[in-house]
């Protein structure tokens, strides 16, 4: 299963153009690689915020190109698509670590479906061949918050080694890792929830002060750990900055240098570079510079839709998939087990999954497709594992429906193959209108550049995005159609969207539509009719 995984990637991105954010984030990996971890050129000018030191594994390869004997391994080495593996190996990765936590919850069988449900993810196979962070943040959370859970069946140093450093990776992948801190805390206290109560009930002082200890102990340790792990990701540059010698532009954390001027003076223990770019993030969102209108379901909105993520991940999970995980929670709340045992065990599945839907629907003003979601998608494929769980033949009614969304599943996606980023659930019944649905980073990354370009040579007379209405075959870029773009207009478009429906998409992604002078002629006639 983790080689199809695997081939399904690789073999996949075969023929992918370099994507619209690929290039920066391989260009800061480079950077890492030169021990410069600044978010500003020589001018002064930011060139990134989010961009992180993970990818440096991505920039290995042009890193060593420069050792290799000359030839086609050498050029190739330097090139960006040299670095696309390295994100299929880690997503691979993180497909096992995730088999092996299903297989210590609920068996050898659960794992394996889990596995399987990870396979044919199509969001997540589609992601997996970019120089990007979001399968790194999805697979560094999943270690950490096993790491957690790992701890907590037998606790050790060593395993509390283990959290430390997994949490301190992991906030080397994406700021949205910055939430496994508080994230973590939670999932210990809500573990610990039982025995807490029971000192409670009993009085037992000495008991939660022994408790106490151990974990400021623990916390200090892991905090201190993790620490020095961001500072050496980033070479300790500007490590302890004082805090008002910060340039601040978020609301939250300029907010806390204006009411609390009594702490400028103090160091922050974070790299310059770590904290400005969490701020600019923060920053960017508060604005919402950068994303443009975003479109739901057929509307437009420069501020976005509460519960965006909801519709995204039913718009673009296979409804199998979707029917699956409702059907694994469902059997898991069927065996009754106890509060206990869900504290213990389940809550830290359960805990990353409703924050993040809550928080990415909710407070999140980016809503940039189901890529900065991705990162539930692992404890819900474990959860979805109890549909099958102690399966056996005389559990007909389950036999039959696994075996069926199984099915439908593998068809649903490798129809799409080898175009996955632009997949969309059943619900879309027409592929041609999916731009229609969700055009905000869902379809169109430029990955399928070179595919249109193979088109047009067919098609020479093809118009690619007319600046005025013309007749002829045209074929658009989606977030043009659709008017999302932030700087441009929404109406410049409306005269082919509203009157005419595409007769062909390519690779999933450029519809195309045939305008006859006559239908032009007429659309003309009509604006000009009083």
């Amino acid at each position: 299963m983790l080689a199809l995984f695997f081939a399904l990637s690789l073999f996949s991105a075969r023929h992918k153009s370099i994507t619209i954010d690929e290039a920066k984030h391989y260009d800061y990996g480079l950077r890492i690689l030169t021990l410069n971890s600044d978010r500003l050129n020589s001018g002064g000018t930011i060139v990134d915020d989010s961009k992180m030191p993970f990818t440096a594994i991505n920039a290995l390869p042009a890193k060593l190109s420069p050792f290799l004997p000359d030839g086609w391994l050498k050029r190739f080495s330097a090139t960006i698509q040299a670095g696309r593996p390295a994100t299929i190996l880690f997503a691979t990765l993180a497909a096992f670590v995730m088999f092996h936590w299903a297989k210590r919850l609920y068996g050898s069988l659960a794992a394996l479906f889990a596995l399987f449900l990870y396979t044919f993810e199509p969001s997540i196979i589609a992601h997996s061949h970019f120089v990007t962070t979001d399968i790194y943040a999805m697979g560094t959370m999943l270690f950490a918050v096993y790491s957690l859970w790992h701890f907590n069946q037998r606790p050790t140093f060593g395993r509390l080694f283990l959290v430390a450093i997994l949490l301190g990776v992991s906030q080397l992948s994406k700021y949205t890792s910055v939430f496994l801190v508080p994230l973590m805390i939670i999932m210990q206290l809500v573990h610990d929830s039982p025995t807490i109560w029971g000192w409670l009930q009993s009085r037992d002082s000495p008991a939660i002060l022994v408790y106490l200890r151990n974990w400021l102990l623990a916390g200090a340790f892991t905090t201190a750990t993790a620490l020095l792990i961001i500072n050496a990701a980033y070479f300790f540059n500007g490590s302890m900055t004082a805090f008002g010698d910060y340039g601040f532009k978020s609301r939250i954390l300029h907010g806390i240098q204006v009411k609390l001027p009594f702490i400028d003076r103090v160091p922050v223990p974070l790299p310059y570079p770590y904290l400005q770019g969490l701020d600019l993030v923060r920053y960017r969102d508060e604005l919402g510079f950068g994303y443009g209108k975003i479109l739901l379901m057929g509307h437009l909105s420069p501020q976005g839709f509460p519960g965006y993520y909801f519709v995204d991940m039913v718009l673009k999970t296979p409804l199998p998939m979707i029917m699956v995980f409702l059907l694994g929670i469902a059997c898991l709340v069927w065996r009754r087990p106890s509060v206990k045992s869900i504290l213990e065990q389940e809550s830290f599945l359960l805990i990353p999954v409703v924050w993040f839907l809550f928080y990415m629907n909710y407070l999140l003003r980016a809503q940039l497709g189901i890529r900065l979601i991705l990162v539930i998608f692992p404890f819900l494929f474990i959860l979805a594992g109890n549909l099958v769980r102690d399966l056996t033949l005389r559990a007909s009614w389950r036999v039959a429906v696994t075996g069926v969304l199984s099915l439908w599943l593998v068809v649903s996606v490798l129809r799409f193959y080898p175009h996955f980023l632009p997949y969309s659930s059943e619900l879309i019944w027409d592929k041609r209108m999916a731009y229609a649905y969700l055009a905000n980073g869902e379809f169109d990354w430029g990955q399928s550049q070179r595919y249109l370009e193979d088109w047009l040579r067919e098609h020479p007379s093809a118009i690619v995005d007319p600046t005025e209405p013309v007749s002829g075959t045209i074929v658009m870029t989606p977030k043009l159609l659709a008017g999302t773009p932030r700087y441009n207009n929404t109406s410049k478009y409306a005269w082919l969207r509203d009157n005419f429906r595409p007769v062909d998409v390519i690779a999933y992604t450029y519809p195309v539509f045939r305008v006859t002078p006559q239908d032009l002629a007429r659309l003309s006639l009509d604006e000009s009719a009083p």
